[in-house]
Parts: structure tokens; sequence; C-alpha cells
């Protein structure tokens, strides 16, 4: 069932531009300073996605990408200029904690005070009271005026009443940043709760890691548009990739895979990709630790074409889909690795394999590292 559905959505405000003239001539039109007129600006283009009932998604982009306009859109604050928003349950949105709080009252009554504009009726919130103050972990200070209350209880006492709303749909920003790190792991363990329970989650955030920990599925927006919409993980390396400002292609659906988990040097290993969309002169597959980054010209340390030729230079036309085999080098660092699969570009990845574990030999010297690989297709 979708509980969430963006069709077309655009949104447009307008911009008003400045003339550029000089500062005489604004003192002649008595310090105004004066206007062209109205430009029009669009945060978001004909986006379109779905939620399901219990799907976590991520919304990720760099600053003005669109995303506080899409939350924007989905709290009702701004309606879009063109297509259309379903909503389909009950949504709340977890966004500035401690909203609402009035100084002067004490903790308890400004959790009666936020729970009602957060929409939960005075029954709800006192049967809920005793398991917010355990959660915000300020016992002691909760008949203290906030005004008195550091900032790390401040927000914990916010995020404590809004993470006990229960919603059908729950809207979260940067809200997980809050506290210290003892408490930020208690507000993602309580949001994993909900999304268990089935809550569906919108989570708008640069903090990446509790993306990929929360989020089922990932969209990426780029100047209003979106440019990937996918598993978290694929569609964060993208992102990663746009803010090294390398190129990028959208994924595809293309898959690499290796025949072990677990390999030491001098061993075969069998590499199996399928789905590359335009098979092309520059298609290879890369051996990277896993923490390294592939970024333009800084290509695996062991890198081979389809053909079976080493390569730091792939210039081999390969098939669509296909396998191969290739010895991991004696030298190889313990660690693990993985295999990438790149189209195009040496900074257009399409697909990863999952961890490959490369094990010591007892006896070799695994100091050094080999550029050579023996490689048969």
């Amino acid at each position: 069932m979708i509980d969430l559905r963006f069709r077309n959505v655009s949104k447009r405000y307008f911009i008003q531009q400045r003339i550029n003239s000089n500062a005489a001539h604004h003192k002649r039109l008595g310090g105004i300073i004066p206007y062209s007129g109205l430009q029009e600006f669009w945060a978001l283009s004909d986006v379109s996605f779905e939620v399901h009932r219990g799907e976590a998604l991520g919304v990720i982009g760099s600053n003005g990408a669109g995303k506080s306009t899409i939350l924007k859109l989905l709290s009702r604050v701004t309606t879009p200029t063109q297509g259309e928003i379903l909503i389909n349950g009950r949504l709340s949105a977890l966004i500035e904690v401690g909203s609402g709080f009035h100084p002067e009252l004490t903790g308890r009554e400004n959790v009666y005070l936020s729970g009602s504009i957060l929409g939960m009726r005075r029954r709800e919130i006192a049967s809920k009271l005793e398991s917010i103050i355990e959660f915000a972990g300020i016992k002691d200070f909760i008949d203290t005026p906030v005004k008195r209350y550091s900032s790390g209880m401040y927000v914990r006492l916010g995020f404590a009443i809004a993470a006990h709303l229960n919603p059908d749909i729950l809207l979260l920003d940067e809200v997980l940043a809050v506290g210290d790190a003892s408490f930020q792991t208690k507000c993602l363990e309580r949001i994993k709760d909900l999304r268990d329970n089935g809550t569906t989650i919108i989570f708008v955030s640069h903090q990446l890691p509790a993306v990929e920990k929360l989020c089922d599925r990932v969209v990426l927006l780029e100047h209003g548009q979106i440019k990937g919409n996918g598993p978290a993980r694929e569609i964060i390396d993208l992102y990663n990739r746009l803010t090294q400002g390398a190129s990028l292609s959208p994924l595809t659906g293309a898959t690499v895979s290796a025949d072990k988990s677990s390999i030491a040097p001098g061993e075969t290993l069998v590499a199996t990709w399928t789905g590359i969309p335009t098979p092309g002169a520059h298609d290879f597959i890369g051996m990277y630790r896993k923490s390294q980054k592939a970024e333009r010209g800084n290509y695996a340390s062991y890198a081979f074409t389809y053909d079976g030729s080493e390569t730091f230079d792939p210039a081999a036309v390969g098939p669509a889909s296909g396998s191969l085999n290739f010895v991991v080098p004696v030298g190889t660092p313990p660690a693990t690795w993985e295999l990438r699969l790149f189209s195009g570009d040496p900074s257009v990845l399409l697909a990863r394999s999952e961890p490959i574990v490369v094990r010591a030999v007892v006896g070799t010297d695994t100091g050094s590292t080999s550029d050579s690989l023996s490689v048969s297709s």
C-alpha cells in the first residue's frame, strides 16, 4: 500500500532581481534600490516518487537541492505549483525539536504544551508522561523552568516528546543530531522501533551514516530534480561522487559479484557482471579496498579489462554481461576488499560487490603489493 506519492511535482518561487546601477543613481532616487521585476525560480522540477507503508525513505542532496521544499510541501506549509501529492494517513513532522516551548513554564508543563501543538490529546500525553521524562533523562529537573535548562537538556526533552508520537507517516529533518553520542544512539533506536512497527518514515538529512542505517531507499536531489532513486548504499555512493566533482551516470540495475567472500593471495576469484547499459571501450572492473574512494584518475590497484589485459587505462570493449577468472596477486595486503564495476569513465560507478576478505598467508610478506594479475576470460 502506498502511503505517500509525489506525481510530477514542481514548486516555483519568484525572486526580485536588482538592477545594476551606480551609487550616485541610488542617491538621486533617495536611496531606493531599483529592481527589474520578478524572476522565476523552480525549487522543484517534475519530481515523482512513491513511499510504501512501513518503508523508510531518505532524501539527500547538497544545500539548495530542494530537500526543505519537499518538507514544506509534505507539512502543508506551502502547496505545489504543479503536480499532485497524495498522503494516506496521519502525518507528523519531527523537525524543530523544542519548538513551542515557553521559557517560563517547567519541563512538565512544556510536555503538555508541546504535545498539544504536535497533535496529541491531553489523555495521551498523561499516559506517556513518565516515558517521555525517562527518555529525556532529566527527571530531576522536570519541574524546573526550561529557561534554566542547558541547550542539551532542552533539545533532549523536545525530541523525547516528538519521539512519542504515533503517526502513520513521520517526517524527520536533522533531529538525530541532538544531544551527545549516547542520546543520538537512543534517538536512532527509537526511530528504528517506529519503522519496525510499520510507521512510514521520510528522513531528510546530511547525516549519511544515519540515513544508511535507517533507510531502505534513498532519493538524491540536485537542483530540484531527482538524480538517483534506489538502495541507500548505492545512492549515497552516487552522492559522494557528486560532491567530489566526479561525473555521474544513473544506476541502471547493473551488478557485479565474486564467487568467494574470503580469499588468500594466489587463489582464483571468479567475477561475474550483468546489465551494463551501453557496453563501451572503457568498461572495466576494479578491485578496491573497501575504504578506498574511487576518484577521477585514481584507478584501483588491481584493475583489468574484459580481455584480461593488465591496465591502468582500460581500453577493451566488453559485453553487457559475462564473467572472468583472475588470481589475487601474492602480496595483496590482508583487508576487506570489493569489486567495483565502472562504465564509460573511471569515475562512473555502476555496481559493487559484497565485501571480500583477503586473508593473510602465514610466512608470506604482505607488506608489498604487485600490480600484476593472472587473468583468463
